[in-house]
């Protein structure tokens, strides 16, 4: 049995000690597949939170929102690279899809959402 090599346990970094984007597959979700088959395939790179960004922005609960998906693209998601004003007017599965992708990437997995009534929540609240 191999020893475990450090640099498998380590993400990136430059020589400035930056995080390197990553290349990866863009998280969509079973449902949003189906709605929007132009998302599935779609790469982007992402930067992964560290654990102490990730206890800042969760707390000892995970349980994110349309403000922190927002600000989760803003930080993390180096292309395609959004803007604030930006990010105000993308169409919600999008961003709802890059902050499952960059919260996958820094090891953080999500709940399934349940469905009520037959319809899930969306994030206005419509269902």
């Amino acid at each position: 049995m191999a020893v475990l090599r450090k640099e498998l346990t380590l993400y990136p970094r430059g020589n400035d000690s930056n995080l390197i984007p990553q290349e990866v597959d863009l998280e969509v979700d079973e449902q949003d597949k189906i709605n929007y088959p132009e998302l599935v395939g779609q790469k982007i790179k992402v930067i992964p939170m560290t654990r102490g960004e990730m206890r800042l922005t969760f707390g000892s609960e995970l349980k994110p929102d349309q403000d922190t998906d927002a600000e989760l693209v803003e930080k993390y998601c180096k292309e395609p690279l959004y803007t604030k004003d930006e990010i105000q007017y993308m169409k919600p599965v999008v961003v709802k899809a890059i902050a499952a992708t960059i919260m996958r990437e820094s090891g953080l997995i999500l709940p399934k959402k349940k469905k009520q009534d037959g319809f899930e929540n969306d994030e206005f609240g419509k269902n």
